[in-house]
Order: C-alpha cells, then structure tokens, then sequence
C-alpha cells in the first residue's frame, strides 16, 4: 500500500503538476490512513484488500479519537478527498478491479464565514500580546456565533489569561460607549475579531483603542494599516493565489470534491509602532525582530 501512495504522489507531482502544499497535504492523509490500516490488516496488505467497510471505519475513528484529538467535517472531508484520489488513482492504473471509495459520500460541511486562525494560531496571536495584560476583551459582532470564540478561551485558558467579552452590533456601533464599559470593568488589552461590523470601522475602533491606551490585535493587516497596534493572520494575497490554482484545476477537469481541503501555510506579523508611541507602550527588540512588517 505504501508504495501504491509513493506512486500517487509522484504522479500528482509529476503529471498533474500539483503544489508541493497539496502533496504535503495528500501525503499526511494517505500516511496516517496507512497506519490505521496496518493496526488491522498487518503489514503487506494490497489496495485490493481495502474495503468500503475500512474507509468507513476510519473517518468515524478520526471523529472519535482521531490523532490524539477529534477530527472537524473540514479535516475528515479532506481525508477522504485523498483517500478517494488515491483508489481513484490505483483503479484507473489496473491496480485495483473495483474502487472501494467510489460511493462513500463527502462529509457535508456547514459553509459560514471563513476561519482564519486555528486554536493554536489562537495562542500565538495571545503569545505576542503582553500576557501580564489580563483581562483582555475580545470585540465581536453582537448575535453573531463567532469561529474563533470558542479557540480564543481555550488558548487563553492555557496563558492563565481571563476573556471578556465586548459586544458590537451595526450599522451604527456606540463604540465610545463599548470602550468605556470595557475599561471600567478592567480591561488591559484587546483582540478585534475578524467578523462584518469590525472590519467596517477598522479606523474607529483603532482611534478608540488610542484614546483608551488599550493595546490591540487584530487578525487582519488592514487594521494595523487603519492605526491598531498590531495584527497577526493569513497572508490573504497568499491565499488568493492557492484559490486561483484551485480554479485553475477545476476549469482543467478536475472534480472539486477530490481536491485536498488545504490550510493557509503563510501568516504575517505587523506592528504599528506609531500607535505604541500614542498608548505609551514599549515593544521589546525580540518582538519587533519577529515582525514581517514594521509601521513606524
């Protein structure tokens, strides 16, 4: 089995002239599905030994138990994709008489707004913000669920880091009001999400983040742009390309639900130093040396 996926994946790389981020992809897949197999068929099974039953067996071990820890839609789709390319793969080229994954269905995937940050992305953007600064406050669209709320305690939870919430509701925000409830209730510092309402009064909520020295992060490059402190997030241009590439495929034939769900691989990290002069702070030289860019 092993060397059927060595085969496949010179051949993405070779005649389907994939990225090498979509091979990586494809080969951890296939890699962690082989040794779930190994645990039950032993070492020289064949693709044909495979069954329906197998593949089945193994996306409700990813969402039970997974690799250490439960496996989203988003993860266990991406898998199968693989999975299904690779028999597709191995039937076309006569290694197989029959495709066991040919009629295993794709997990259906709620669309919402796009997830930037996964939770340990999460503790990152927290690790660059002074965590001496508890209790930070994360400002939301009010009424709206948010993907990353739920990544943000947990990372919070281990820096010892207490959250509060600061809800904001359009199209007219009472930012002045939500920044002076913040601060009585002891706000030090703050996390703008990335959600419809924030992303619309970038430059005010930046302007209000000044007036109340609170230092800020956002996920979006565009904030620090509009005056904030500092951002770290996906390097949208990064991911705008992956998504042309993707296109590019489709157009060429290729079907949509057997291609990799990939995760951004490219983040940057901005400071506006500007604005750390106006709320007094001081960013260390390590940090600073770690920025990608530098706002003076």
């Amino acid at each position: 089995m092993r060397q059927v996926i060595r085969r496949f994946l010179k051949h993405l790389d070779a005649e389907k002239n994939a990225s090498a981020t979509t091979i990586e992809t494809y080969r951890y897949d296939l890699y962690k599905f082989d040794l779930y197999l190994v645990k039950r068929l032993g070492n020289r099974f064949l693709p044909g030994d495979v069954s329906r039953d197998h593949i089945r067996d193994y996306l409700i071990w990813l969402s039970e138990v997974g690799h250490q820890k439960p496996n989203g839609l988003s993860a266990r789709a991406r898998a199968l994709a693989a999975i299904r390319s690779l028999f597709k793969y191995a039937h076309r080229a006569g290694l197989l008489r029959d495709n066991p994954a040919a009629d295993i269905a794709l997990p259906k995937i709620r669309m919402g707004e796009i997830r930037a940050l996964s939770q340990d992305e999460c503790g990152r953007l927290l690790r660059v913000v002074e965590t001496n600064r508890s209790p930070f406050i994360i400002l939301t669209e009010s009424g709206e669920p948010q993907a990353n709320a739920g990544d943000y305690e947990a990372a919070a939870r281990a820096f010892n880091v207490t959250i509060l919430p600061m809800n904001i509701s359009g199209p007219k925000p009472d930012l002045e009001s939500a920044f002076q409830a913040a601060v009585r209730g002891g706000a030090k510092a703050m996390i703008v999400n990335r959600d419809a309402v924030t992303a619309s009064y970038l430059k005010q909520v930046a302007e209000q983040a000044i007036k109340h020295r609170l230092p800020s992060m956002n996920e979006d490059r565009a904030y620090v742009e509009a005056g904030g402190l500092r951002s770290y997030g996906t390097n949208d241009a990064a991911q705008f390309q992956r998504a042309a590439y993707y296109v590019d495929r489709i157009l060429k034939g290729a079907k949509p639900a057997d291609l990799p769900v990939e995760r951004p691989t490219k983040f940057e990290f901005i400071i506006n130093l500007k604005t750390a002069k106006q709320i007094g702070l001081t960013i260390p030289p390590n940090v600073l040396a770690r920025a990608d860019k530098v706002i003076r």
